[in-house]
């Protein structure tokens, strides 16, 4: 898989090796294609939007955002090396780089009983990685 970086490749590895109970982390990632040139402008055109469905099927319906005149697809993703391999067959793609993100599954319970923290009206709110507390 000469397209994607090594990095991503054993980041990935150590993920599904270390916890066997996920079987498609996701990660955040930039893929990036060879630019258009004028002459070839609809041939390529006509691949950057297959290309793009071909995203939007990997990722259960997510649509990439699209950057740099068509030639950088950031998408989240979840991985399998089969997927990257498939990735990385594409003639087009030239570097496929990603960052992990998380899984599918929830670290806890978002909503309880105790959101009320004392008297005060205070509600906690859960975001990717701290806890917010607001006061109203």
């Amino acid at each position: 898989m000469s397209k994607v970086t090594p990095r991503l490749i054993d980041d990935l590895s150590a993920r599904l090796q270390e916890n066997s109970h996920i079987k498609q982390p996701i990660y955040m990632m930039e893929i990036f294609t060879k630019k258009i040139k004028l002459k070839d402008k609809g041939k390529i055109t006509l691949e950057n939007d297959q290309f793009r469905e071909y995203l939007v099927s990997l990722s259960g319906g997510s649509i990439p955002a699209i950057y740099d005149y068509d030639s950088h697809y950031v998408i989240n993703l979840k991985l399998t090396f089969e997927i990257l391999k498939s990735l990385n067959d594409i003639d087009f793609v030239f570097q496929i780089y990603a960052d992990y993100t998380g899984t599918v599954t929830s670290v806890e319970a978002i909503k309880n009983n105790d959101s009320v923290v004392d008297k005060e009206t205070t509600y906690r709110t859960f975001t990717s990685r701290y806890w917010l507390v607001f006061s109203y």
